[in-house]
């Protein structure tokens, strides 16, 4: 939220002034909007998780799931599993 602020007035003062008002650091700023556009590698990861889960998803849907959850999820989790993704809060 301060982050965002700062972003938003910055052309009404000096950076440095901004940053020390609203009890942030310059350097913990431009890190800030360094991952507003290159994501990190957690964020990369669940991309590439979501392409997997929906690549499942569209493959279709079966019943009998033996996690006893709902079957869309289990299907996606294994397949997720399968495909060599790290899948967690899931049984073994």
């Amino acid at each position: 939220m301060r982050f965002t602020f700062i972003q938003q007035h910055r052309g009404d003062g000096p950076l440095a002034a901004l940053c020390r008002v609203l009890g942030v650091t310059q350097p913990g700023y431009r890190a800030w909007q360094k991952r507003q556009t290159q994501p990190g590698p957690r964020q990369q990861a669940d991309a590439g998780l979501l392409l997997h889960i929906q690549a499942a998803h569209r493959q279709g849907r079966h019943t009998g799931c033996p996690l006893g959850g709902a079957v869309p999820v289990c299907i996606r989790h294994y397949k997720a599993r399968a495909s060599g993704s790290v899948v967690s809060e899931w049984p073994a």
